[in-house]
């Protein structure tokens, strides 16, 4: 039995869907009326270094779960090593909590503020026979703790007495001992299993100025002592850390229960990010920073927020996908790509489309007026984004496509520019290649000269015409020039922590980590572009003006790449293309479309003239974005799975959403036939998705069951009480009760704190039982909160 409960009260509280394992915790504190209800976290970082991705998982768990439950998260810097620590990591820190979207209001601290208090309790520890100054240098230390298979022994100075530990432990902090000639420690259990218990170091003699006390100490407490003791001090409710310290948790009980009652503190552990392709061990990226392997701590290649944010990472792709990845108990590997694809998500919707050319092949038109400039209106955005706007882009008779959109000998499902053949140009005409100019010596093509077919803007492929790839292209006369700098992984293995016998971490650095083109061109519209603004660069990625940009000198960081089947890749950069002779093959009938196309699925398309039409129709008749469009169409199997589904009744986009981005990743490793559920199901999901009878956070969760082999959504959604049965006029009875029991709470967000949202959406979600939609609770607090 829980102490202090009665046997109705011990039953644990039912799971609430969608809570990690850290919430249940603080669900079951708060029900339980620990802590009077009251939820105090803190993130507490030393400040020895830049903050990195790993540190903003902690900092969205400790900071998400004071907005959870109404509660409040400090930000407390544990400083508490001289050698190591400045002001620069401070400023840096506070930047990047700031930046990634959260507020510790007026709850900024120190552990070097704590001080004196931590020195007293150490002298009290003294006095009550439970902490001693030993006089062993570390190697004898390391000889009577024992091992992990004998026990420890009582070293020579264990023994001593009070008045002489309590003598010797002030004559330390008067700075009479040289370092290393006393430290203080607990006396824990020299038999303990867990060696750190066998007589843990509370404090060391280090006479070193410290960035914010000076020399007033030459003691300081070790971070095992002066972590407890400053959540103790600060009322932390849940002192949340990653598992590396889950050894240590036996000091930080230790510790609290002989300085503090109940409710006190306590520490839980999840587990920490460990992501491919990166490192996340401050002293390795201080290695790299100080040996001059990246251009410092934001470096574009560094996994510190500070380089994900000149990067061109955003806030909220970081925030998605520490939602993503959730918290876990045990340790693992995240793939580099649920990163990647979560700066994608949040930047699809979000990032205006320009063309630029990053490595220039001069084209002519030859029956284009030479003194003529038709200016074309192009949309920044494709058509499943519900945005408008648009920019001029001029069209002239010299423009300049990509190198590796022309091809002199193409293979048979090359789907873009070769002798002979057409493509067409983005937002404009057809254009057909009828002279290579090459190089004499070297081969290398200098310039096509093609024709363009002034009919043909605005009009799909007719009969007898080959249908191709849109292709990105600038005006010669009006381009301007930028350098565009290619940022790929830092790393050529997936874990560089594990390393060959005679190696280091250094060894797998990635020589072509970045490569810099200083002759890309971009279209005018970008003249203004300032730095920060993010872009999608077509058939290239994401990409964010550098501030290194300067009037007349555009440069651009690449964020991230595009998904290869849409980026246009055929397995790297080409090559300057050499005139050679033509191969014999048949000519294929490439598609147009929004993206360069998958030749895999293009070639299933023009072997089923079915399977054309339906990838046409799905765009004209059902408004599926190109890409979807591909994907459905790349085989008869997926299409009819794709069009059962869509029998059901959701609606299109809802069903060809689950497609291309859930059931895409089952069909990597097995065919349609082989999916663990039916599209009967599948378009059940959407029916239930599109009727609001479900969020998007429960219906992760029915799509897990379902490709588990859970079977009907229906049934899974009723088995796990996901129904959102709460009707309009229940969730704003609900919210308006929610906001009446915050008063202040609602009075700072009226004053303008508006990042109280978050906290406002979480206590309505838990007092709904999380069946709300999250989205229609915004939309109604919004409106309460601003009458």
């Amino acid at each position: 039995m829980v102490p202090g409960m009665s046997n109705s009260e011990t039953t644990t509280p039912v799971r609430r869907e969608g809570l990690d394992f850290i919430r249940e915790i603080v669900l079951r504190d708060t029900d339980a009326g620990r802590y009077a209800g009251r939820v105090a976290t803190r993130f507490p970082p030393e400040p020895n270094g830049y903050l990195h991705i790993g540190h903003a998982k902690s900092i969205a768990l400790n900071f998400g779960i004071a907005e959870d439950f109404g509660g409040v998260c400090h930000l407390r810097f544990d400083d508490t090593n001289p050698e190591t620590e400045d002001m620069e990591y401070v400023e840096s820190i506070m930047r990047d909590v700031r930046w990634l979207g959260y507020d510790w209001g007026d709850n900024l601290f120190f552990a070097s503020d704590y001080y004196d208090q931590i020195y007293e309790f150490a002298e009290q520890l003294i006095m009550e026979g439970k902490a001693y100054v030993d006089s062993l240098d570390e190697e004898g230390i390391r000889q009577y703790r024992g091992t992990v298979t004998t026990p420890g022994r009582p070293g020579p100075y264990r023994d001593r007495t009070v008045e002489e530990n309590l003598d010797l432990f002030r004559r330390m902090r008067a700075g009479e001992f040289p370092d290393g000639a006393h430290v203080l420690r607990a006396k824990g259990d020299l038999a303990a299993p867990n060696m750190k218990m066998r007589d843990p170091l509370l404090y060391r003699i280090r006479h070193m100025d410290h960035y914010r006390t000076g020399d007033k100490w030459c003691i300081y407490p070790m971070y095992d002592f002066a972590h407890p003791v400053s959540d103790a001090i600060e009322h932390i409710t849940h002192s949340v850390c990653t598992l590396e310290f889950e050894n240590n948790r036996a000091i930080y009980d230790w510790t609290l229960d002989n300085l503090y009652e109940e409710p006190r503190p306590h520490q839980y552990e999840f587990a920490r990010l460990n992501l491919d392709y990166t490192i996340m061990s401050k002293r390795k990226l201080l290695q790299l920073v100080e040996e001059e392997y990246v251009a410092g701590w934001d470096d574009p290649r560094m996994p510190t927020i500070a380089g994900l944010r000149r990067r061109g990472y955003t806030p909220e792709a970081i925030r998605l996908f520490c939602q993503r990845i959730g918290v876990d108990k045990t340790n693992s590997r995240v793939q580099i790509e649920v990163l990647e694809n979560a700066i994608r998500d949040d930047l699809n919707a979000r990032a205006p489309r320009v063309m630029a050319v990053l490595r220039p092949l001069k084209v002519t038109l030859t029956n284009f007026p030479a003194d003529k400039v038709e200016w074309l209106d192009a949309s920044y955005w494709p058509r499943d984004i519900d945005k408008t706007g648009s920019r001029q882009v001029p069209l002239t008779r010299e423009i300049y496509i990509e190198r590796s959109d022309f091809d002199v000998n193409p293979p048979a499902d090359f789907t873009r520019l070769s002798p002979g053949g057409e493509v067409r140009l983005r937002n404009a005409y057809f254009i057909r290649c009828d002279e290579v100019v090459t190089d004499p010596t070297s081969g290398d093509v200098l310039e096509l000269r093609c024709t363009y077919d002034p009919h043909s803007m605005g009009k799909p492929s007719t009969a007898g015409r080959r249908r191709s790839t849109a292709i990105q292209w600038v005006s010669a006369a009006h381009a301007l020039p930028a350098e565009v700098r290619l940022y790929s992984r830092l790393f050529t293995v997936a874990n560089p922590d594990e390393v060959e016998e005679g190696k280091t971490f250094k060894d797998y650095l990635n020589p072509q980590s970045v490569e810099v083109v200083s002759d890309a061109l971009v279209e005018p519209s970008l003249a203004a572009a300032n730095a920060g603004e993010r872009f999608q660069f077509l058939r290239h990625g994401y990409f964010i003006v550098d501030e290194d940009t300067q009037p007349g000198r555009l440069v651009f960081n690449r964020i991230v790449e595009l998904p290869d089947s849409y980026s246009g890749k055929r397995g790297g950069d080409d090559p300057a293309p050499k005139a050679e002779p033509a191969r014999q093959a048949a000519a294929p009938e490439p598609v147009e479309s929004i993206g360069s196309l998958s030749e895999g699925r293009e070639r299933a398309r023009q072997a089923d003239a079915e399977l054309a039409a339906r990838y046409t129709r799905y765009q004209e008749d059902l408004g599926l974005a190109a890409e979807q469009a591909d994907i459905l169409t790349g085989s008869r199997d997926l299409a009819d799975f794709f069009e059962t589904a869509l029998g059901v009744g959701g609606s299109a986009r809802t069903v060809a959403n689950l497609i291309t981005n859930d059931v895409q990743r089952e069909l990597k490793d097995k065919s349609v036939a082989e999916l663990p559920f039916t599209a009967t199901y599948l378009g059940e999901l959407a029916q239930i998705i599109d009727a609001g009878t479900i969020n998007s956070n429960a219906a992760k969760t029915v799509y897990a069951e379902m490709a588990a082999g859970g079977g009907s959504p229906k049934a899974i959604v009723t088995k796990l009480g996901l129904d959102q049965s709460v009707d309009a006029s229940e969730l704003e009875a609900i919210i308006a009760g929610v906001l009446a029991g915050m008063p202040d709470k609602v009075g700072e967000y009226r004053g303008g704190k508006t990042s109280l949202l978050g906290m406002f959406t979480g206590q309505v979600m838990r007092a709904t039982g999380n069946k709300a939609d999250p989205k229609q609770v915004q939309q109604i607090l919004k409106r309460q909160l601003e009458a």
